[in-house]
């Protein structure tokens, strides 16, 4: 049976906006198609302007249903930047790479949302010299890479060339000591290429790193099958207030196995107590 969309005021008080409210809470594509076609029926009015076309083709695209929104916004009135945004993501979401590059190239506007729409694609599509190449375009425009760009176009790059460019990159816009997404991608970047040196140093660059830098790094120091270092990264992280999860008890109960060690991982693990004991439960449910 089709879900109906939230309950919503009567015809007679619902403007754009509440639509648009709606819309946002719509949790099928049942529910949004009904809502459309509700708005219809009320007034053609409300789709003179971008707006509430804006955000049914969001509502479709965000439920799975980018065909929809494809045939919603090429017939949109009086198109914007939010418009042409919302078209490249649902053409992309539709595996319309070559029309989305089209529709990008056309673009009279630009922002980092347009980039990063496009970026995602390439590197969906592991299109990774398109990719860096659109990174390097981006920058010459004049468009500010936000921390989503560095880790979309981390995830495409191949060559050490490209790793430290990138890096260089994020030094230069302020995210690569300070913005612990955009470290992270670094060091996941730097080991998936094999420059572990490098990854560390990302590491040791941070501010302020989190849970997930931490095993990131510890995952770089077993790479160089380096556990002693990994033990210590280990002791550190608990010793600063970080929690333990599934993937820390996992990484040096790997290294336990790799040097024969068993005692001194168990040893480690449990001087920690319940939240270690939590952490192997985590692992073992996984």
């Amino acid at each position: 049976m089709p879900s109906s969309p939230p309950s919503s005021p009567d015809a007679a008080t619902l403007t754009p906006r509440s639509a648009a409210t709606l819309l946002a809470r719509c949790a099928s594509r049942a529910a949004a198609a009904a809502l459309h076609a509700r708005l219809l029926r009320c007034s053609r009015a409300f789709f003179r302007s971008p707006y509430l076309a804006n955000c049914l083709a969001a509502a479709y695209s965000r439920l799975g249903a980018a065909p929809s929104a494809v045939a919603l916004l090429r017939a949109a009135p009086r198109p914007n930047v939010f418009t042409h945004n919302i078209l490249l993501s649902a053409l992309l979401g539709s595996g319309h790479l070559g029309d989305a590059r089209s529709l990008f190239d056309g673009m009279a506007q630009r922002d980092a949302v347009t980039y990063n729409a496009m970026l995602s694609g390439y590197a969906a599509a592991a299109l990774r010299e398109e990719a860096f190449r659109l990174f390097c375009s981006m920058r010459e425009r004049g468009v500010r890479p936000t921390g989503f760009t560095f880790s979309i176009v981390s995830s495409a790059v191949a060559s050490a060339r490209h790793g430290q460019q990138l890096h260089a990159a994020a030094v230069r816009h302020g995210l690569a000591h300070l913005d612990a997404v955009v470290s992270n991608a670094l060091i996941d970047m730097y080991r998936r290429i094999g420059l572990l040196q490098h990854a560390a140093r990302a590491f040791s660059c941070m501010e302020e790193p989190d849970v997930t830098s931490w095993n990131s790094i510890m995952s770089v120091y077993k790479d160089q099958v380096l556990g002693s270092t990994v033990f210590q990264c280990f002791r550190s992280m608990r010793s600063k207030g970080f929690s333990v999860d599934g993937f820390s008890v996992s990484t040096v109960l790997s290294v336990c196995s790799d040097v024969k060690d068993f005692a001194k991982g168990c040893l480690m693990l449990f001087s920690f107590s319940e939240e270690c004991q939590h952490g192997l439960q985590n692992l073992a449910m996984h």
